[in-house]
């Protein structure tokens, strides 16, 4: 059993590693992907009522504010919407203010960048990150793949 639960973990430490790289790389080519102008279609902070449980069951309840822009472009294939601001997904805040400020930069009506990947002009972004995202992934795919050795060589040694 300690085996199945350690390799269970481990893989998914590993998993979180590869993902978050994979989202390094790709917000590092993002950089020199090519781009058209835009039109800002709306922008706007959408307030999210999430909940999670406790360890003793009990239910508690907080609030998200996630920037949503949605622009439209034209490349070669044709028009395109997205709402997709960073590469990878849009993150949440935990105030409006922060939400705001991502969004800050960008108005309805008025053109903006969007850089949009030469291999599939449908996925597009208008802001690069500065990786800070992605790093913390990577760093806590790692904290997770150390914990699970550690709690795993524990085990083993006190099993045997």
């Amino acid at each position: 059993m300690f085996e199945i639960v350690f390799s269970i973990l481990m893989a998914g430490g590993v998993g979180i590693i590869i993902y978050g790289f994979f989202q390094l790389w790709l917000s590092n080519r993002s950089k020199s992907w090519p781009y058209v102008m835009g039109v800002v279609l709306e922008k706007t902070v959408e307030k999210k009522i999430c909940s999670s449980r406790d360890q003793q069951g009990n239910r508690h309840s907080y609030t998200e504010y996630v920037p949503v822009v949605e622009y439209r472009y034209t490349t070669e294939s044709g028009e395109h919407i997205s709402n997709r601001i960073y590469v990878g997904w849009n993150p949440n805040y935990d105030t409006k203010k922060e939400a705001t400020e991502v969004i800050a930069p960008f108005s309805k009506g008025k053109e903006t960048k969007v850089y949009y990947n030469p291999k599939d002009d449908s996925y597009s972004i208008i802001a690069h990150t500065g990786n800070l995202k992605e790093k913390a992934i990577i760093f806590f795919g790692f904290l997770f793949t150390t914990m699970a050795g550690g709690i795993g060589a524990l085990i083993y040694f006190l099993e045997n």
